[in-house]
């Protein structure tokens, strides 16, 4: 007779109080705020309508370490609502959650410290695994909360990957000595095959862990978080990305979580999707432009959702940004609002035939092409450096760099 299967449900990188910057109004960072609570939200709802037995969250539960109390408070809400259907919350931490000075604390280490029922939380590597029984069965759970590279590299004379070795051989042992019936691994971390849509500055410069320092073959789930694109790597290893996107990057990619179910028949996983708010980017070129131009161009602007974040980018020569861009953008900024339906934008003007009016040195000259040296000898697969140097080559073209 099968036994009816443990569900757990996996997810991570909330970031709760995550602020895009630049966006106009600013009063849009309240329903930017809202955007991640429904998406949290709906996440409870469904553990608790599905009967699912663990949820397990990979880190970054906020966007710094001290939240605002706003966001203390709606992520208890959120575990109150699990917890209180006797499911299981075990929770890691990611780099965002660490404080970064000695001695602070963050709120998570309160819910743990009041022995919230069902509630786990790690900020550091535990010596011994969780091991939770359901139903009869025990599911043992091997953590491993963010590390700093920068501590592993001053404070410890091994490498960071072989860091994650040994504390993963090390859960490896114990779960082999306790005879668990299922085992899953926790990490918040970033895997040399994964792909990501944005450079964050942490990931330029992150040792990149390969998936044998996993023990893929031993744990029949390895839950990941740190990469907020959702994706599966090799068999076993998913990273269930973040729940709702934080940058125009991140506009196209699908968010969601996944459900694994642990039974007699083995493993299976499923990806659910989460609704975010959508989220374009615009281009717009105008050279030599007149008002009315400028003013048809948005006009023109199309495939944009009702209720929609929006990137305008307008690569333009400095005449027309500074005599029709600049003069006529509140009329502009009218359409997008009332026609196109958007509720909040984000402008980036580009300057472009600047360059070449003005005098420049041979030192400025080799600027350019040294930052794109300096991308192309980072140790960094060759997607992503070819994604930092479009972003560089932006960076240059706006401010004039030849």
């Amino acid at each position: 007779m099968s036994r009816e299967p443990i569900k757990i449900l996996h997810t991570a990188d909330f970031h709760l109080g995550a602020r895009m910057g630049s966006i106009v109004p600013p009063s849009v960072e309240d329903s930017r705020r809202e955007d991640f609570y429904r998406n949290m939200f709906y996440i409870a709802d469904y553990a608790v309508k599905n009967k699912v037995d663990i949820v397990i969250i990979s880190g970054d539960i906020f966007n710094r370490p001290d939240p605002a109390g706003k966001d203390f408070v709606a992520f208890s809400e959120f575990v109150g609502k699990i917890v209180s259907s006797g499911i299981y919350v075990v929770v890691i931490a990611g780099n965002h959650d660490k404080p970064k000075t000695t001695g602070a604390r963050n709120p998570l280490e309160g819910l743990q410290k009041a022995n919230l029922p069902y509630f786990w939380y790690f900020k550091h590597t535990p010596d011994e695994p969780l091991v939770l029984s359901i139903r009869g069965r025990k599911i043992g759970i091997a953590a491993i909360p963010y590390i700093d590279p920068k501590i592993v590299k001053l404070e410890i004379e091994i490498s960071y990957e072989n860091l994650i070795k040994r504390l993963v051989g090390r859960f490896v042992e114990k779960l082999r000595g306790i005879n668990v019936d299922y085992k899953i691994l926790m990490a918040h971390l970033l895997l040399a095959e994964a792909k990501f849509a944005e450079i964050f500055p942490i990931y330029s410069t992150e040792p990149r862990i390969s998936r044998r320092a996993l023990q893929e073959e031993f744990f029949d789930y390895i839950a990941l978080g740190h990469i907020h694109r959702p994706q599966k790597i090799g068999e076993k290893i998913y990273y269930s990305g973040s729940i709702e996107k934080i940058t125009f990057d991140e506009a196209p990619e699908q968010k969601s979580f996944y459900i694994i179910e642990l039974g007699d028949g083995g493993v299976s996983v499923e990806r659910v999707p989460l609704r975010c708010r959508p989220m374009t980017v615009q281009q717009l070129e105008l050279l030599n432009a007149s008002r009315s131009d400028f003013i048809r161009s948005i006009h023109a602007l199309s495939g944009i959702p009702m209720g929609a974040l929006l990137k305008l980018i307008i690569r333009s020569d400095d005449e027309t940004l500074r005599s029709i861009v600049d003069k006529y953008w509140p009329e502009a900024q009218e359409i997008l609002f009332k026609e196109k339906r958007i509720v909040g934008y984000c402008l980036k003007k580009i300057k472009i035939g600047a360059a070449a009016s003005r005098p420049i040195s041979p030192e400025i000259r080799g600027v350019r092409q040294k930052v794109l040296e300096y991308i192309d000898r980072l140790q960094a697969p060759s997607k992503v450096k070819e994604r930092a140097k479009e972003i560089a080559k932006n960076i240059m073209d706006e401010v004039g760099l030849p």
